[in-house]
């Protein structure tokens, strides 16, 4: 039932909701319609009987309220007030106001169903005078709401009308309280205050006010990424549902001609409403309303705003009156009806409370420092910035600091180096991100920028720096033996992910002096291929250890992956027991998929060969392949 308690604050005080689900809602809603119903029930008029000397009835009946008439014949009593409790065995004075009033004005049951804008509502609603006045009405209406997209709705209202000027108008005042539990399972509420103006039979005025009492909702929070001028930015997302404050108001004409057949009014209105963290909501709409006889109502309307799309709705509803006094009137009057016929209409207002999800960023924090290079930027002007990126890898690189990252854009064809402007990355802890890659939610992952060494005898990107990581890259054309398209000398830390290494003589190489220890490095989601020595080639002159290797497609080469000179230790390619490394695709490379020539013992399970046995040269008792996989993990 908690769920369902909403506090509701505004102005000098506040009301709460306590109802512990939809289905308490519908049932009060019905029971509300049912209480109010009964004074106004006018069927037959029954007599009652009384003990004779009951006679301090009538006089107290008559102290009650003067506008209770009480007669005695024999022992039958006859009684008529402006509540319309007949029970007599009589007619009531058909000339009297009440008399009048209660066969002009009886209380309504009105279902009736709105389609459009993706979902379709269908509702109850409830018109049930309980003052009545020769020229007033005093009514409560409640209404009952349920959607096809799970949705429910109750209002509870009531409000008054009174005729004007020998009848020629009526003017009309209502209040409600509107609650709503949303598509997303949320509870809203709200005030209405409506004001209305029907004058003569060709003239209507309305608007409506509605006053949230009830705040937003969160939907979801998460996290955004955005690329600053010089920095690399996240931001806290929080998706709202928000109960929007506002109004509607329309005009109305009748439409001559037609009208003496069928009456049909045509409509010109709009709505604004107001976002307290999103976009306010204003359009127009226009609507036309048939009614084939009284009690039948035909609503065409279309909607358009500047949040939605242009909406067309189709609905309507049928009145049923709650008395078999000339029921059949009904069904015979045709044609335009003056305001005197029209005080029992449903009062028109928005069935259904206006929300919107809106989103809010905040707590922004900087997770990079940034270069950035596009060799698109031809203007001239270059500070490594978001707006005037450098235009040239040379330039991003020797710009970098310690720390950094450089971003790189895919721009109009390729990064080519030369002999006198190498790709050397020579700052420690930096990152060289490619667009190719979206390392967080929408940045990222455009086209590969393609760093082309030209077939030269350089590495298409050398790294002389610990801590570097590259993503997001594609390097090709670095020519010579012994070259490869990333290069690692005498550095660890190394983190090499979503690259292409492609049509190099090598395309990962990493070598050890005789000394250093070179170490945690990780190789991973990298695409390797067609390269015509190494796809990767771990050479060891003094000390390899702690290398992962997983889920890497390495494939076309001369040489999938292998391990040169000295023992390496601690080479994780894939371990079913720990769940280390693995998942990697290395198959169809030319001469062996897995060579190694140090006597080291490998671990290499859980990657696929091609479906079979990897293709070995070297030391093959020295590879625990088993178990392998039978399917392309990548």
């Amino acid at each position: 039932m908690q769920d369902h308690i909403e506090p509701l604050k505004k102005s000098c005080y506040s009301l709460k909701v306590c109802l512990s689900s939809s289905l308490y809602l519908f049932i009060a809603n019905i029971c509300l319609i049912v209480f109010l119903l009964i004074p106004s029930l006018s069927f037959a008029e029954p007599s009652f009987s009384l003990p004779q000397g009951k006679q301090p009835l009538t006089e107290w009946l008559s102290k009650m309220s003067p506008d209770v008439r009480v007669e005695q014949k024999s022992q039958n009593y006859y009684i008529d007030n402006i509540f319309s409790l007949n029970l007599s065995g009589k007619e009531p004075n058909p000339n009297s106001p009440q008399s009048q009033s209660l066969q002009e004005w009886p209380a309504k049951i009105s279902p009736g169903l709105r389609g459009g804008n993706g979902r379709t509502l269908y509702y109850v609603d409830g018109l049930i005078p309980f003052f009545r006045k020769k020229n007033s009405l005093f009514f409560a209406n409640p209404r009952a709401v349920f959607g096809s997209n799970d949705t429910e709705e109750v209002n509870i209202g009531m409000g008054y009308r009174h005729l004007l000027f020998n009848d020629k108008m009526f003017l009309g005042i209502n209040g409600y309280f509107d609650t709503q539990r949303s598509e997303n399972n949320y509870r809203h509420n709200q005030l209405g205050l409506g004001l209305e103006a029907i004058i003569t039979e060709w003239f209507d005025l309305r608007s409506n006010f509605y006053f949230p009492v009830s705040g937003k909702r969160t939907l979801s929070e998460g996290t955004g990424y955005r690329f600053a001028q010089r920095s690399f930015l996240s931001h806290t997302i929080n998706n709202f549902e928000e109960p929007l404050r506002g109004l509607d108001y329309e005009g109305g004409v009748l439409i001559p001609g037609i009208s003496d057949i069928i009456e049909t009014r045509a409509y010109l209105g709009g709505y604004n409403y107001d976002s307290e963290i999103g976009d306010d909501i204003n359009g127009i709409k226009g609507r036309i309303e048939i009614r084939p006889f009284p009690l039948l109502a035909i609503n065409v309307e279309i909607r358009d705003d500047n949040a939605f799309e242009t909406d067309v709705l189709v609905g309507g509803y049928i009145s049923i009156p709650l008395s078999f006094k000339g029921w059949k009137d009904y069904f015979k009057k045709r044609g335009k009806r003056k305001p005197r016929e029209r005080m029992t209409d449903l009062v028109v207002r928005d069935i259904d409370v206006v929300s919107n999800k809106s989103t809010r960023e905040s707590n922004e924090q900087k997770i990079y420092d940034m270069v950035y290079v596009d060799n698109r930027n031809t203007t001239g002007i270059e500070d490594g910035s978001l707006d005037h990126p450098y235009d040239t890898m040379t330039e991003g690189l020797s710009a970098l600091s310690d720390g950094e990252t450089l971003y790189v854009f895919q721009g109009s064809g390729n990064y080519t180096a030369s002999l006198l402007n190498p790709f050397i990355v020579s700052n420690q802890n930096t990152i060289i991100w490619g667009e190719g890659h979206e390392a967080f939610p929408g940045c990222g992952g455009g086209g590969y920028p393609v760093l082309d060494g030209d077939n030269l005898a350089l590495p298409g990107l050398r790294v002389s720096a610990d801590n570097v990581e590259i993503r997001g890259l594609k390097v090709q054309n670095s020519g010579f033996a012994g070259y490869a398209g990333i290069y690692g000398f005498d550095v660890s830390g190394g983190n090499i992910h979503h690259n292409i290494l492609t049509n190099n003589a090598d395309g990962l190489r990493v070598e050890s002096a005789v000394s250093p220890v070179v170490n945690n490095w990780t190789v991973a989601n990298n695409t390797i291929s067609n390269n015509s020595n190494y796809g990767i080639l771990l050479h060891n002159h003094g000390n390899l250890s702690d290398f992962t290797f997983s889920h890497n497609t390495i494939t076309g080469n001369d040489y999938g992956i292998t391990f040169a000179d000295n023992d390496p230790t601690d080479m994780k390619l894939g371990n079913a027991a720990t769940g280390e490394g693995g998942y990697n695709s290395i198959y169809n490379n030319t001469i062996a998929d897995f060579f190694e020539s140090t006597g080291y013992s490998f671990t290499a399970q859980n990657n696929y060969w091609g479906g079979d046995k990897p293709k070995l040269v070297g030391g093959n008792d020295d590879v625990n392949y088993t178990p392998w996989l039978t399917t392309d993990p990548n």
